[in-house]
């Protein structure tokens, strides 16, 4: 019965080491936001400054995403001259969004390939989210 407490009290003693140890990358927070290299026509790569999440728009089993860059130069058109918008029935949304919100709390840098919808819709469409080095 002592050696199964010793046990014990020695399992708490390194979990307790674990946690103090791990404190200060905790207290740390976010890595630093680096401004967004750029982008082009018809893409941009950069760090995301901001991720939402919204039901208006979308329906009520998957939300639609909201993100944004710095952006300057792309073709198509931002919601709010801000945000790219991912609706729910784009092709890959959940991959997308889970690599998006990966992106967002590491500070990685995405890629991410937008064009207009339609001619006769300019709202950007995103096609290709990539992260990581481009």
């Amino acid at each position: 019965m002592k050696k199964r407490s010793f046990t014990r009290i020695k399992l708490a003693l390194l979990a307790l080491v674990s946690v103090m140890m791990a404190m200060p990358a905790m207290a740390q927070g976010s890595p630093n936001r680096t401004p967004s290299p750029g982008c082009g026509v018809s893409y941009c790569t950069g760090v995301i400054t901001s991720l939402y999440t919204t039901s208006a728009g979308g329906n009520a089993k998957q939300a639609q995403i909201f993100f944004s860059m710095n952006v300057s130069g792309i073709s198509c058109t931002l919601v709010s001259n801000l945000y790219f918008p991912i609706p729910p029935n784009s092709v890959g949304y959940s991959e997308m969004y889970r690599m998006l919100l990966q992106a967002s709390v590491t500070g990685e840098v995405v890629t991410v390939d937008a064009s207009a919808v339609s001619s006769t819709n300019p709202l950007c469409n995103v096609t290709l989210v990539s992260v990581g080095a481009p």
